[in-house]
């Protein structure tokens, strides 16, 4: 289920289905210093998205990019779950 919110769609889990396009690879932002190789692999096969160390608009409580459809390159949002490194 998803809410809109000042034309951002919130989630509270992760959505299954891109509403705009039907794709249904969903990948998780992650947030933080990247510089693994498993999380570069990762991020180069398309399961998750680098979403940078800056967690200013997260810890103020405003909702976050949680998850990005592969498909047409949407973003969801959330205020619910973190996804940290």
């Amino acid at each position: 289920m998803s809410i809109e919110h000042n034309n951002q769609f919130l989630h509270q889990v992760k959505p299954n289905q891109c509403p705009s396009c039907g794709a249904k690879t969903i990948a998780d932002y992650v947030y933080g210093l990247a510089d693994d190789q498993k999380t570069q692999k990762a991020h180069q096969e398309g399961r998750i998205v680098l979403g940078g160390c800056d967690m200013g608009h997260i810890c103020a409580g405003e909702p976050y990019r949680a998850w990005r459809c592969m498909g047409c390159g949407g973003d969801f949002y959330s205020h619910v779950l973190m996804n940290w490194l």
